[in-house]
């Protein structure tokens, strides 16, 4: 397979498992937490947002963070479980979702 091939096939997969991948949801059967918040923050460079937007976690069941790479913005929600937050939600955010218009 020559490199243009080899670039098209690559560019495909990426586009595909983004369109997969846009809204996913963070469970496992056994209800225990994947990634608690502790260690989602010692990792993941973010910003803390005020509230979640409409739909996510309210003020009473959890949060959500946000970071911004590669000229876009991901979008993470948590909800309490016991001692520490568990991440439950990532996708990507829309500008609405945090951009403050003045």
């Amino acid at each position: 397979m020559d490199l243009n091939n080899k670039c098209r096939l690559l560019t495909a997969t990426a586009l595909a498992l983004t369109l997969m991948l846009s809204t996913t949801r963070i469970t496992r059967a056994d209800e225990s937490c994947v990634i608690p918040y502790s260690e989602f923050e010692a990792i993941k460079p973010h910003f803390d947002l005020d509230a979640c937007p409409a739909g996510l976690a309210s003020e009473d069941d959890g949060f959500c963070r946000i970071s911004l790479e590669n000229g876009g913005a991901t979008l993470y929600e948590f909800h309490y479980s016991g001692d520490d937050a568990c991440l439950t939600a990532v996708r990507p955010a829309r500008d609405e979702e945090y951009l403050k218009r003045r």
